[in-house]
C-alpha cells in the first residue's frame, strides 16, 4: 500500500502515487493525501472523501483517447477496397496531393483518367485514377475533419462534467 496525492494542477487532474513516502503537493489545488495501492485506487478514495466522480470522468476521457488513436489507426475507407492514413502530416499530404493534381489536369499535363498511385494504411500501394485520387483526398479532409470534431465534442462535453455518454466515432462520422 502506497499513499497518493489527488488535486488538481493548472485545472487538470493530478496524482502523485508513491508506494513508500509522502507524496508531493506542490502546485495542486483540491489536494488530498490518501492510501492507495493504485493510481485509481487514490481516485476512488478522492471520489469518496469528496463526493466527486472523477474516476468515471477519467476512465471516460481514457476511452475518449483510445478510441480515438483507434479511429486514426483505422484510416480513411475510400471505399475503393482500402483505407488510407489520416494522421495529421497525412492531412497535409492529401491536401497538397489535391492541389497539385488539380493544377496539373487544368494544365492539362495529366488527364482525370490517369492512373495514379497512392499508398493505404498498410503502405501498400494502391492504383486508382487521378479524378478517384482527387475525389479521395477531398472526402478523405472531410472525414478528418468530422473525426476531430467528434473528439472536441467528447471533450467539451468531460470538461462540462458529462461522463455518461457512448464514445463511438464510426457512426458520428459520414463522409
Amino acid at each position: 500500500m502506497g499513499k497518493a496525492a489527488v488535486g488538481f494542477r493548472d485545472g487538470a487532474l493530478a496524482i502523485s502515487w508513491h508506494q513508500f513516502g509522502t507524496p508531493r503537493t506542490d502546485g495542486m489545488t483540491d489536494a488530498l493525501v490518501v492510501d492507495a495501492a493504485t493510481k485509481e485506487d487514490a481516485l476512488a478514495a478522492y471520489d469518496a472523501i469528496q463526493g466527486t466522480d472523477l474516476a468515471a470522468a477519467e476512465a471516460k476521457r481514457r476511452e475518449v483517447e483510445t478510441k480515438f488513436a483507434e479511429a486514426i489507426a483505422a484510416g480513411y475507407d475510400t471505399g475503393l477496397g482500402f483505407a488510407v492514413k489520416i494522421e495529421e502530416t497525412d492531412q497535409r499530404f492529401w491536401m497538397d496531393m489535391f492541389v497539385g493534381l488539380q493544377s496539373l489536369v487544368a494544365l492539362g499535363q495529366v488527364a482525370q483518367s490517369d492512373p495514379y498511385a497512392v499508398k493505404d494504411v498498410t503502405g501498400a500501394v494502391q492504383q486508382v485514377t487521378v479524378q478517384a485520387a482527387m475525389n479521395l483526398a477531398l472526402t478523405g479532409f472531410v472525414y478528418v475533419g468530422q473525426v476531430y470534431r467528434t473528439k472536441f465534442g467528447y471533450e467539451s462535453m468531460l470538461a462540462q462534467g458529462m461522463n455518461d455518454f457512448e464514445v463511438d466515432f464510426t457512426s458520428q462520422v459520414d463522409a
